[in-house]
């Protein structure tokens, strides 16, 4: 009960940060001229740190190094470009080891749960899904795809934002590597930023992605 109390006062700030970003951004000042330059020049755009997602000719192509590459249909209100050069830009990737549950049994469950709530499962041409957050909103809808990671050709499950999205813009990535699951994010919203406390995003992250993913190797332990 205490843990769950923490987490329902966390969501609380989350969700004030929310409502404020969603009617009054901060004021950002001179730091928009490097976004709008990446935006205007997204093909051109370099990033040296490998982090970035490039939207053009219909299509949305992200890597994230040390982690997955993919391309998937462009969504609509996703911008030309989004990475570091983005003042409110972060990144994230939550872990959790496979051991001793089954691997294929454990990418059926993140192809069949894509996003938290009630989802439908991921598919190659995207399904729409309400990946609802506990305690902040019941209603961020994104597009779930089931693609390949286009550095090794693993699973890729990947949830990306549109207009109907709370969180947005932005992505998560869900896949197996080396024994590990792991859930990739980037994004470029307020209350994900460095703007927000560390550690309000890592606890948020945790209770989101965390337990669930704790949850899924727990019932593919089960079944073994």
């Amino acid at each position: 009960m205490k843990s769950r109390s923490i987490f329902a006062a966390l969501a609380l700030v989350f969700a004030v940060a929310a409502s404020a970003s969603a009617s009054d951004p901060p004021a950002l000042g001179d730091r928009l001229t490097r976004l709008g330059y990446a935006e205007a020049n997204p093909l051109t755009q370099f990033d040296p740190t490998g982090l970035d997602c490039v939207t053009a000719d219909g299509f949305t192509k992200c890597r994230f190094p040390g982690g997955p590459s993919f391309r998937v249909p462009a969504q609509p209100g996703f911008p030309a470009y989004m990475g570091p050069t983005h003042p409110l830009y972060h990144a994230y990737d939550v872990v959790q080891r496979l051991a001793p549950a089954d691997r294929e049994c454990v990418l059926k469950m993140l192809k069949d749960n894509p996003t938290p709530g009630l989802p439908n499962a991921a598919t190659a041409a995207g399904t729409p899904n309400n990946a609802v957050v506990e305690f902040v909103t019941d209603s961020n809808i994104v597009t779930s795809f089931l693609t390949n990671d286009l550095n090794t050709g693993a699973q890729l499950v990947v949830n990306i934002t549109g207009p109907g999205s709370r969180f947005g813009p932005g992505y998560v990535a869900r896949t197996v590597t080396d024994g590990v699951l792991h859930t990739y994010g980037e994004g470029t919203n307020f209350i994900q930023s460095s703007l927000m406390p560390s550690l309000l995003t890592a606890v948020a992250n945790e209770y989101v992605w965390g337990r669930e993913m704790k949850m899924i190797v727990q019932r593919c332990t089960c079944r073994r």
